[in-house]
Formats: structure tokens, sequence, C-alpha cells
């Protein structure tokens, strides 16, 4: 579910993979650790499974947040999905530096442009005009903003107001950069697409099992899986929309849809990122 996965969705790998040896402590995740077990038979008929490990917070640069391992020794690559609503939920969360490690070295991180822009002084300067002092520090500003959010959360909002048209601007600076670098692009976006999303160098050639789950713990949920050998995901064109880059194929369907975010405090608060979502390719 990516390096910044909620503490529930977590406890739901951990018991899904409990689910998949055994028993979990839930019915819904154990409806997604059956699901899993028939697709893994369906897959892999020649043999059984041995065993089941959640790996999601020791291994960030593999793929998948459980692994199946197999009595033949194949392992088998689990990343779910799951939401609440009828979402397929994002596809990953990675750094905002990515298109300068993996594409080109030319484009600018999303955190250099914000800053080419003046807007990290621009916040700064907001900031320390209500303190009355200087921000020391990263981790200082982040003191600062959550000591804000609990005795004036309007600042956030100006701290957000100051932050949204760079996010904009990006979308439009990057699509126009990866246009230019459409090669390289494509051997990201399958990358990305087989579960291998982030700006490390290590890449695993076992096959991704991408599990969707909707309407998680109610009547209505539901367990798929998606099969991105059968997209047509060759990306011919990149576009921007709001704080969103849309890669496109042949036809015009969105392949990928990279949203340009903040994960934590507050948008221009910490930790800048992209928000990937698989499109209607």
């Amino acid at each position: 579910m990516g390096i910044y996965c909620r503490d529930w969705a977590e406890e739901a790998e951990k018991d899904t993979a409990q689910g998949i040896l055994g028993t979990s402590e839930s019915e819904h995740n154990q409806q997604i650790a059956d699901a899993i077990k028939v697709e893994v038979t369906r897959l892999y008929p020649n043999t059984t499974i041995a065993d089941a490990k959640w790996v999601g917070a020791e291994a960030y640069d593999d793929k998948g947040d459980i692994k199946v391992f197999l009595a033949d020794g194949t392992e088998v690559p689990v990343e779910l999905k799951v939401s609440f609503g009828g979402g397929s939920g994002t596809k990953a969360n990675p750094s905002q530096a990515l298109f300068n490690k993996k594409v080109s070295n030319t484009i600018l991180g999303y955190s250099d442009y914000d800053k080419q822009l003046g807007l990290l002084d621009q916040r700064y300067q907001l900031v320390e005009g209500l303190i009355g002092r200087s921000i020391q520090s990263g981790a200082d500003w982040g003191r600062v903003l959550r000591e804000f959010r609990k005795t004036n959360p309007a600042v956030l909002e100006q701290v957000a107001n100051i932050t949204t048209p760079g996010q904009s601007a990006y979308a439009e600076y990057a699509a126009t950069e990866l246009n230019n670098n459409l090669e390289q692009l494509n051997i990201l976006v399958q990358d990305i697409l087989s579960g291998d999303n982030t700006t490390s160098e290590f890449s695993s050639d076992s096959e991704l099992m991408y599990c969707v789950v909707k309407h998680y713990e109610s009547k209505k949920q539901t367990v798929e899986f998606k099969d991105f050998s059968e997209m047509d995901s060759v990306v011919n064109e990149v576009v921007n929309s709001g704080q969103s880059i849309k890669m496109l194929n042949q036809h015009g369907k969105v392949v990928l849809r990279f949203s340009t975010t903040w994960k934590n405090i507050c948008q221009g608060g910490a930790t800048p990122c992209f928000t990937v979502f698989t499109g209607d390719a």
C-alpha cells in the first residue's frame, strides 16, 4: 500500500498474510486471503503454498506488501490496494524526485521546482512573521506547523494556498519535459505497473499480483485482481490538468495519472511526493 500507508492498512496486510496461512482475526481479511489463495493456485497449479509473510514495512524497494512462498521455490509478491469506498486505491506513492532519478536528470524534482518559484521562501516568511523568529530546519518547520494545527488551523490553509499554484505549475512543467523523454518514461511506467516504483536501483523479476479490495469491511466488499499485461500501456503523450500529470496511450486513454501532493501536516507542510493512480486504459 506504499511507504506512507496508515496503521489500519498495515494491520489489514498483516492479518491477510495470516489468513493465507490459516485463520485471520477478521472475516473480511480472511475473504481477501482466500481470494489470494485461489488466484495463486490458478496461476501456479503445479505447486502449493508453503508460507506467507507480510513485508510491507521492510521491503519498500521490493514488490508487494505480502510475499507468498511456494513449495517449488517461487516467490509471489502481492500488492494490496484497499479502499473503504469503490475506488481502486493508489498504485504508488513515489518520491517527488522520481522523474529526475528515473527519466532524466535534467528534469527538476517537485521540491526543487517549488523552491525555484520562491514558494518555500513565501511559506517561511509567512510563518516566521507569525512566530517572530527564523525557522531553523525542516524539523523545526514541522513542529511549528503542528502547533498551529492545534492553535490556529487557518495558518495551515494559508500555507496550502501559497503552495497550490506551484503544484499546478509543476504538473505543466513536468508534462512538457516528459514529452521530450518518452522512451525513458515508458521504462518507468512499466516499472510502476510491475510494482517497482521507488527511486532505488533495485529491481525484482518476480511477477506482481495486484489485488484490489473495494468497500473494505462492509457487506459489499469485493476482491479482484488486475493484470496490467493486458493494458495498452505504451505512453504516447503526457498532458497536465490542474495538479495532475496524465500519461496517455495512442488511443488517448490514461495509463497512469500522477498527482503532486504533500503527505504530512498540510499541502506545503512536509514530505512532498506523487500519488499515482491507474487510468482508464
